[in-house]
C-alpha cells in the first residue's frame, strides 16, 4: 500500500462544484435570547446569535412568528452576526408567541447547516402576569352553595369576563365586582336548581392593563341538595299583605284577593304560569315573602258562581323541584255587602217601603242622618258627597233642596243639612226622594265591600200647622 493511501483518512476535503455549497464539518452555534424553559420575555426584540456570518435571506425566509396560533408579519434587523426579530409594530403585553427557525440556512461562504429552533413565551415580565388565583364557593346555613367568587391577582376587565364566563345548564346570573376589580361574585337571579350539577368555564380574559389569561379554567358544583317536594299549606282570603289563614276560601268576598301559602320559597314565574282559575279570572300576582302569594282580581268574582283553582305541576320551588301532582280547589264567593242600618229625617226614622209622611217648620233646615252597617274607608268618606242625592219629585214645580253641610259623625255615620225645602201647602202632597248610590265606586269599606245597589227613601214633606 502506498503512503498516500495511508494518510487518506486524516485528510479533510472541501469540495466546490459550480454553484454547489461547501460541505463543512465546522459546527454552527446559534443561540436565542429566550431560554428553553423561559415562560416570559419582555425585551423589545428576540435575538438570535450566530457564531459566524450568515447569508441573511436564507435565515429570514425560515423565521416564523405566531401570536395565539396566528402567523404574524415580522420586523427583522441585523447587528453583525445577530438577527433581531419582533412582531410588526411590536410585541403585545400578555400575548403568547411562538418563534421557530427550522430548515437549511447558509453561511456567507456558502456552507449549509440545518437548524431546528423553537421557543414559546408570553410577552411581558413574569411579575406582570394576569392570573386567576382562586375560586371560592360561598355556602348558606344549609350547606348549599350560594355564590361563586373568582379572585384575580390584578384588576380584571369586566367586559371580557362577562363575555367569556359560561354556566351550563344556563341560568340567569348576577355579578358583583369588588371596587378594585380583583374579585367578582356570581349568584343566580333566583336559586340554583336542586340536585343539578353546574359546569362553569372561563378563558381568554384580560386584565385592565391588557394582559391576557391563556389558560382555560373549568369547574363544577352541585347548587343545592333537596329531596322534599314543595307543598301548598293554605289557600285563604287575603287583604293586602295580610293572609286571613283562619278563614275558609268560601269566606272570600267578591273583590278579595286569594292567598296561597307554601312551605318553602317558590319560583314566582312558575306560580303565574302554573295556577289558573276556571271560569277564567283576570288579575295580578304579588309575592309577600317568597312563600306567600296573593292573586287579586281586576274585577269582582261572579256571585253564586263556583270557581275551580288548579295548581298544576308547572309550579316549582326556587330550587326547580315541581309539584308532584295537580291539585284542584273549589270555592264560591261570599256576598257580604254594606247595608244602610238606619236613616232619619230630623230624628224621625225613614222606612224604605213606604212614603214617609213628614212635617217641618217653615224656612227651617232639615237634617238627614245615615248610619251604615260597616265603617267606610277614608277614601269613601272623602267622596261620600257624590253618593247622596236629595231631590224634589212632585209636583214638577218643586225645588231641589240645597245641601248646606255634610258632617262625618263616625266612620259609619253621616249627617247632612239641607235648606230650600218647599213644603207643600196644607193638605197638598209634596214628594221628595233620598238616594244613596250603590256599587263599588261610592260607598265601600277598607276590604272593598260596598253598598250593593241604590237605596231610596221617599218622603211626603208638609209644613207644620
Amino acid at each position: 500500500m502506498s503512503n498516500a493511501f495511508k494518510f487518506l483518512p486524516a485528510i479533510i476535503f472541501f469540495l466546490a462544484l459550480g454553484s454547489c455549497a461547501f460541505v463543512s464539518f465546522e459546527e454552527l452555534d446559534a443561540k436565542i435570547s429566550v431560554q428553553e424553559k423561559q415562560t416570559h420575555y419582555k425585551n423589545e426584540y428576540v435575538k438570535i446569535d450566530f457564531s459566524f456570518g450568515m447569508e441573511k435571506p436564507s435565515v429570514e425566509n425560515l423565521i416564523s412568528l405566531k401570536k395565539d396560533g396566528q402567523r404574524l408579519s415580522t420586523k427583522i434587523e441585523w447587528q453583525d452576526n445577530s438577527c433581531l426579530v419582533k412582531a410588526a409594530g411590536s410585541f403585545k403585553k400578555g400575548c403568547k408567541y411562538e418563534l421557530s427557525l427550522q430548515g437549511d440556512v447558509y453561511a456567507n461562504d456558502g456552507r449549509k447547516y440545518s437548524l431546528n429552533l423553537y421557543r414559546e413565551f408570553t410577552f411581558g415580565g413574569e411579575d406582570e402576569a394576569f392570573n386567576l388565583i382562586g375560586v371560592e364557593e360561598k355556602k348558606d346555613l344549609n350547606g348549599d352553595i350560594k355564590s361563586l367568587v373568582f379572585l384575580f391577582n390584578k384588576a380584571a376587565d369586566a367586559a371580557y369576563f362577562e363575555r367569556e364566563f359560561t354556566l351550563s345548564p344556563y341560568v340567569e346570573a348576577k355579578k358583583e365586582w369588588s371596587k378594585d376589580f380583583l374579585s367578582v361574585e356570581i349568584w343566580p337571579k333566583d336559586k340554583w336548581k336542586a340536585n343539578v350539577f353546574y359546569d362553569w368555564s372561563l378563558g381568554n380574559i384580560f386584565s385592565q392593563d391588557g394582559v391576557k389569561i391563556f389558560k382555560d379554567f373549568k369547574g363544577s358544583f352541585l347548587g343545592a341538595k333537596k329531596e322534599k317536594v314543595p307543598k301548598l299549606l293554605k289557600v285563604c282570603p287575603a287583604i293586602g299583605e295580610t293572609f286571613l289563614e283562619s278563614q275558609k276560601l268560601d269566606d272570600l268576598l267578591e273583590s278579595q284577593a286569594v292567598g296561597f301559602v307554601f312551605d318553602c320559597e317558590m319560583n314566582a314565574e312558575s306560580i303565574e304560569r302554573g295556577i289558573y282559575f276556571t271560569p277564567s279570572v283576570q288579575g295580578y300576582w304579588k309575592s309577600v315573602d317568597g312563600r306567600r302569594f296573593a292573586f287579586t282580581p281586576y274585577n269582582n268574582y261572579k256571585s253564586n258562581e263556583e270557581y275551580r283553582i288548579a295548581i298544576t305541576d308547572a309550579v316549582e320551588d326556587k330550587w326547580g323541584i315541581k309539584f308532584s301532582e295537580e291539585q284542584n280547589i273549589f270555592f264560591k264567593t261570599k256576598t257580604d255587602f254594606i247595608k244602610i242600618q238606619s236613616a232619619s229625617f230630623n230624628t224621625e226614622e225613614l222606612k224604605k217601603d213606604v212614603i214617609n209622611q213628614l212635617k217641618i217648620d217653615k224656612d227651617c233646615p232639615a237634617y238627614i242622618r245615615i248610619v251604615f252597617s260597616k265603617n267606610l274607608s277614608q277614601k269613601s268618606l272623602a267622596e261620600i258627597k257624590s253618593a247622596v242625592k236629595f231631590e224634589g219629585v212632585f209636583p214638577p214645580s218643586v225645588q231641589n233642596p240645597k245641601m248646606d253641610s255634610l258632617n262625618v259623625i263616625s266612620p259609619n255615620c253621616l249627617e247632612i243639612s239641607y235648606s230650600n225645602i218647599s213644603a207643600a201647602a196644607l193638605e197638598q202632597e209634596c214628594l221628595y226622594k233620598l238616594t244613596v248610590k250603590g256599587g263599588e265606586k261610592f260607598v265601600y269599606d277598607g276590604q272593598n265591600e260596598c253598598l250593593k245597589e241604590d237605596e231610596c227613601f221617599y218622603m211626603d214633606i208638609r209644613e207644620k200647622n
